[in-house]
């Protein structure tokens, strides 16, 4: 919370700081220490452009089948196995 005052930014600015760009999911971000939060944006900075696009997200290009494709990929990277045409139980 100092560090936005210290800058003069106002609560909206904070909240996109908080939320959108570092990714925290609640506001206890502005009672911890900065540090979290700004090592957060740096990868945010860093991410944008990373994949030729404007935005440091990643989003389906050919509708919403993209995103299963992505998790099984990453579940390959790391030795998962994803199971096609099954019913969780």
């Amino acid at each position: 919370r100092e560090l936005f005052k210290k800058y003069g930014l106002d609560a909206d600015t904070a909240n996109f700081i908080g939320h959108a760009m570092a990714l925290h999911t609640d506001d206890s971000y502005l009672d911890r220490p900065a540090e979290e939060t700004v090592v957060a944006c740096q990868l945010y900075g860093q991410s944008v452009g990373r994949y030729g696009q404007d935005s440091p997200y990643l989003y389906p290009m050919y509708g919403l089948s993209s995103l299963p494709e992505g998790f099984s990929r990453l579940a390959a990277i790391y030795g998962g196995t994803v199971m096609l045409r099954t019913d969780v139980n």
